[in-house]
């Protein structure tokens, strides 16, 4: 079950299915109940998930480990792995983007959810 949970976090585009679900239900929500701001109360579902694809690896492996892998050493190895780490480092900084832009998205809605709606 731990190991089915650590891949689900792994998974940045499970976590991006997760944000559209969670908008989906609360816009919904918000039509049938128009007074109960529900889809500005989904902005802080939406950040934290955002916040979580940021920092999913420290998560899944807990923070003093993934510092210690990154610092690794690898004892002299001549064999050239810069094609792999420069993969890693490439999808390091994908996640951390869109990880940002879930979490800004997540505070605008928080913020001004209640107005979105106002104007319709």
């Amino acid at each position: 079950m731990k190991k089915f949970l650590r891949g689900l976090i792994m998974n940045q585009f499970f976590l991006l299915f997760c944000v559209i679900v969670v908008l989906v239900i609360h816009i919904w929500l918000n039509f049938k109940f128009p007074e109960s701001n529900l889809f500005q109360r989904s902005g802080g579902s939406i950040t934290l998930i955002g916040v979580v694809i940021v920092f999913r690896k420290k998560i899944s492996y807990g923070f003093k480990a993934t510092v210690e892998a990154e610092y690794i050493i690898d004892g002299g190895d001549s064999t050239d792995n810069t094609h792999i780490i420069n993969k890693e480092a490439k999808n390091n900084v994908k996640s951390e983007i869109m990880g940002t832009g879930v979490i800004l998205l997540g505070a605008i809605i928080a913020s001004y959810g209640d107005l979105f709606f106002r104007c319709f």
